[in-house]
């Protein structure tokens, strides 16, 4: 009977220290929030590498933080959140500056450069409502979110390209004129002279297809919800069937850390 008694006053013990063990591990990782439901999981950053789930390229841009894909940069990283990973980013904005971070939602398919994406190709959101995100930052701080159609040019030679390249019975589907009309009624030029206009002639004629949307992050885990409408409400040109990429801006002067778990659209 002793025996019994110290054979199960052994297991208990192991048990608790098992226990204890895993319990220190657990306070080194964040529990996070879980992925919705039957969501569109754009990208949920749980291989650790840039890159969303829909197996397009992702980047930074304006240069705070650097782009990571350098060596010596470690403005980027990925951390243990529950069972997987977020990706961690180290904003470090001055006065007069500002960086983002830009994931597609298609790959480019006039060359290597993701950004030309044909007109009429991107990905259909038509049929999801929200975009959700689940973040946290080291300061209260606010992001803009922009949601970006084909037709989006900051950059007249990118805008010829791509008009020049799109096959007109994708334009049609998708934006029922032909391209040669479109690109009039946009540039008031034909494609083949669109180059010629200047850069910012080009991104003044497309912002109405670059939604914009501004959100507070806060220091606990919480999800940003912003509905689709809201894009489209700011920005009457875009067009929720086509969609290119979505950016997160980071703007004025700011010296914060963001995590992101997970990106969806509902």
């Amino acid at each position: 009977m002793k025996f019994g008694y110290k054979v199960l006053l052994g297991i208990a013990v192991a048990i608790v220290v098992l226990v204890s063990i895993f319990t220190v591990f657990r306070r080194g990782v964040e529990e996070g929030i879980a992925v919705p439901a039957g969501a569109l999981v754009f990208d949920d950053f749980d291989d650790g590498e840039l890159g969303t789930n829909l197996d397009t390229s992702v980047g930074t841009m304006g240069g705070y933080p650097p782009d990571p894909r350098y060596p010596g940069d470690q403005q980027i990283s990925f951390v243990k959140v529950g069972e997987g990973y977020a990706i961690k980013m180290n904003v470090d904005v001055p006065q007069g500056g500002w960086s983002g971070y830009w994931a597609f939602l298609r790959k480019g398919d006039i060359s290597q450069d993701p950004i030309l994406v044909s007109i009429g190709s991107g990905y259909d959101l038509s049929g999801y409502s929200k975009l959700k995100m689940a973040v946290r930052a080291s300061k209260n701080m606010t992001i803009k979110l922009e949601l970006q159609d084909t037709l989006q040019f900051s950059n007249s030679q990118n805008a010829g390209r791509v008009f020049m390249a799109s096959r007109d019975e994708l334009v049609r589907q998708k934006y029922g004129k032909s391209i040669e009309n479109l690109s009039m009624e946009l540039f008031g030029v034909a494609p083949e002279n669109i180059d010629r206009k200047t850069n910012a002639e080009v991104h003044e004629a497309t912002m109405g297809h670059n939604g914009i949307v501004r959100r507070t992050v806060k220091t606990e885990w919480s999800v940003v919800e912003i509905s689709l409408s809201e894009f489209t409400g700011q920005a009457s040109g875009l067009n929720l069937r086509d969609i290119r990429q979505l950016n997160i801006v980071f703007e004025l002067p700011t010296q914060r850390t963001i995590w992101i778990d997970w990106i969806v659209f509902e």
